[in-house]
């Protein structure tokens, strides 16, 4: 959750009454995440209407919540399931059972615990997440910053579905 490249920060677990303050637990594991940036974006856009994404319209429609800019209500989407399988793929599945998207990701113990600890997993889908360096750029080149502005630019085109999806180590 608090890569520098999502600008997430933590979890709130509440907010004071009194206050309006937002509470977080301090020394609390932080939840893992996983980003599903699919490789072709599908986007459509009505007469007068803004662009959208298929795929990410489909997330939305099976449960999942759009993460807009600023305050984003995540919550646990039902039927959605996040499975660790064999080969250390991450497969992420649609509430009728199907595979919505599968990623490689590096070994990370410290994921994969942090997983294991909470039961479920911060997912995040759409085309411009951050993950997949753009053409014409290098790793290098781009940056947490990039990546970050991506991400941002994206949740405020409405391009983003999210959730807290439940894990299944399948290993």
């Amino acid at each position: 959750m608090d890569s520098p490249s999502l600008g997430l920060g933590q979890v709130a677990t509440g907010i004071d009454p009194d206050t309006g303050t937002v509470q977080t637990t301090d020394g609390e594991d932080p939840m893992p995440v996983a980003l599903f940036e699919p490789e072709r974006a599908m986007m459509s856009r009505l007469p007068g209407g803004n662009p959208t994404e298929s795929q990410v319209e489909g997330a939305l429609a099976s449960g999942m919540r759009r993460f807009p800019r600023g305050i984003a209500d995540l919550r646990t989407t039902p039927g959605w399931a996040l499975h660790r399988l064999a080969d250390d793929r991450i497969e992420l599945r649609s509430p009728d059972g199907g595979v919505y998207s599968r990623i490689a990701v590096p070994a990370s113990p410290d994921w994969y615990s942090a997983a294991l600890h909470h039961g479920y997993v911060v997912c995040f889908y759409g085309p411009q997440l951050g993950v997949r360096t753009p053409p014409g750029s290098t790793p290098e080149q781009y940056t947490d910053a990039k990546r970050l502005d991506e991400f941002r630019t994206a949740r405020g085109r409405g391009l983003v579905a999210g959730g807290l999806i439940a894990y299944r180590n399948n290993r």
